[in-house]
């Protein structure tokens, strides 16, 4: 259904074209797979992009600040780059565009259905980091996500929706996508990183696996308990459900995972997150990020590692593996 008061051109591109603005690790996963998918997909770089000379057929690098086509776009910088983004290509792209985000921080904290309002502002998110959106997609193996149409105005809804879902099953996304509201991942998303994913699990392991090397064990013990299973043990899982799971473990882990959720999961410890969930919810995550220089902090994360026992033991065994 073409778009009233919409170009024809606009129309007639919209539904197999698609722009990637950015070609980090999730833009370059979209592109993989948007373009086995049988899309046709462009790239939008800035002029100093170092990632430029890695545009290939069959994707076609686009010039920045050059007039767009209308074709939907899918904006994959980090959130915190994706209102400048947006502001300094405002210009060139047409009225009524679409635009696609991974993520709903920076809808949020940005304001850009209001900033922009010119444009469909659609939430579409794999729930996945990028080279597992690749890998998927590639052994065809089950991809979750969610979308919100929340924020596109309720004449466009219905059009736009069925675009969305086309592009999700084009990404491999096979699980839902799943209606949400766009706040709604975005608090999830971000709880999720701080109380769990990026924060206990990686620092517990880290912890652990300095204990055990204090006690005498060999650091490539301790390396394959405190690292390679939790791969193991995590896809088992997802793939079981949580009832299997605890009919597969064995006696011990099923006594010390009550012994050690008791010990370690106390009351202090939820109280400690539901201080992270108030933070995001009230914004003071959002001013905090705000504050940081995001690449900084990445380096000295990464350097943290490299002088920790633990990261020097993952370098020397994952080298051992090439």
């Amino acid at each position: 259904m073409v778009r009233k008061g919409a170009p024809k051109e606009t129309f007639l591109i919209a539904e197999n074209d698609i722009t990637i603005v950015g070609y980090g690790n999730q833009a370059r996963a979209w592109c993989a797979n948007l373009a086995d998918s049988g899309f046709k997909v462009s790239v939008l770089l800035r002029p100093d992009s170092n990632s430029r000379a890695k545009i290939q057929a069959p994707l076609k690098l686009l010039d920045w600040q050059a007039p767009l086509s209308g074709r939907p776009m899918a904006f994959l910088v980090p959130d915190h780059e994706i209102a400048g983004a947006l502001a300094s290509l405002s210009a060139f792209i047409p009225v009524g565009t679409t635009l696609f985000y991974a993520h709903g921080f920076a809808a949020i904290e940005e304001n850009l259905a209001q900033k922009f309002p010119q444009f469909h502002h659609v939430l579409l998110a794999p729930k996945a980091i990028g080279t597992e959106v690749r890998a998927t997609y590639l052994d065809r193996r089950a991809l979750g996500g969610v979308y919100s149409v929340e924020l596109v105005t309720e004449s466009e809804k219905k059009s736009i929706e069925a675009l969305t879902l086309k592009v999700a099953r084009a990404l491999g996304i096979t699980w839902g996508p799943y209606a949400v509201s766009v706040r709604q991942e975005m608090e999830a998303d971000l709880f999720s990183e701080q109380a769990v994913l990026c924060s206990v699990i990686p620092e517990a392991c880290r912890l652990s696996f300095n204990m055990l090397l204090e006690k005498g064990i060999p650091p490539e013990l301790a390396y394959f308990e405190l690292w390679h299973e939790v791969g193991l043990i995590v896809r088992t899982m997802v793939d079981k459900g949580p009832e299997a799971f605890f009919h597969l473990i064995s006696p011990n882990a099923l006594i010390g995972s009550e012994k050690g959720r008791a010990l370690l999961c106390d009351q202090s410890f939820q109280k400690k997150m539901q201080s992270l969930l108030t933070d995001i919810q009230n914004g003071q995550f959002a001013r905090e990020a705000a504050q940081v220089d995001v690449e900084q902090m990445r380096t000295d994360i990464i350097e943290r590692w490299k002088k920790d026992p633990f990261g020097q033991t993952i370098e020397k065994m994952q080298q051992g593996q090439k």
